[in-house]
C-alpha cells in the first residue's frame, strides 16, 4: 500500500492555464497519471482545490480511480460540506490529517500551518507563482518544516514515503 498526495487540480479553472502555465490537456494529464500511478490497494490523498467549476463531475471523476481509500483535505475552493463530498465517493472530508507515519508527526493541510510540535506539513495552495502573490498572514507563519507540493511541476501524484525519505535521509 501507498499513500499519494495532490493538490490544487483546479479541474475546470481555464484561467490557471495562463495563470500557472500549465498545458491546455492538463486535466487529462493528470487523471491519466493518476490512473497509471495509484492502485487499488492505495490512498490518495487530495489537499484540496478540487475544482474550479462542475464540482459534481470532478468530484466523482476522481473518487471513481480505483483506490482503497480517498481522502479530501479541503483547500479554499473547496467550499462544500463534508457530507457533500462524502455522497460524492471520498471516504473521509476535513481541514487537516494528522498522522504519526514513518516515524514522523506529519501533518496534511491545503494551506501552510502553525508549526504545533509537527515534523513536517505538507501543504499546497502556492502553486508556481512567485512568493510576492502570497497571502501575508500565511507567508508570516511559513518555517523550514514545512513541504509545498507544486502540481504545476509534475502532473502527477506523490508518495508520501518519497517525501518523508527525501528529507530524512540517514
Amino acid at each position: 500500500m501507498n499513500i499519494w498526495l495532490t493538490t490544487d487540480t483546479h479541474f475546470g479553472h481555464e484561467n490557471i492555464i495562463s495563470f500557472c502555465n500549465r498545458p491546455k490537456n492538463f486535466e487529462q494529464l493528470i487523471l491519466r497519471r493518476m490512473k497509471s500511478t495509484i492502485t487499488k490497494n492505495d490512498i490518495l490523498i487530495h489537499l484540496g482545490d478540487i475544482a474550479w467549476r462542475d464540482e459534481k463531475l470532478w468530484n466523482e471523476t476522481l473518487t471513481s480511480i480505483p483506490s482503497k481509500r480517498k481522502w479530501l483535505v479541503r483547500g479554499n475552493h473547496d467550499k462544500r460540506s463534508i457530507s457533500w463530498y462524502l455522497e460524492r465517493g471520498w471516504d473521509f472530508v476535513g481541514d487537516q490529517i494528522t498522522l504519526d507515519i514513518y516515524g514522523k508527526k506529519v501533518v496534511l493541510s491545503h494551506i501552510p500551518v502553525v508549526d504545533n510540535g509537527y515534523d513536517i506539513n505538507i501543504h499546497g495552495h502556492f502553486h508556481n507563482i512567485h512568493s510576492h502573490f502570497h497571502e501575508p498572514e500565511l507567508v508570516a507563519i511559513r518555517n523550514d518544516k514545512q513541504y509545498l507540493i507544486i502540481l504545476e511541476h509534475h502532473y502527477m501524484p506523490i508518495s508520501l514515503k518519497s517525501i518523508i525519505k527525501s528529507l530524512w535521509r540517514n
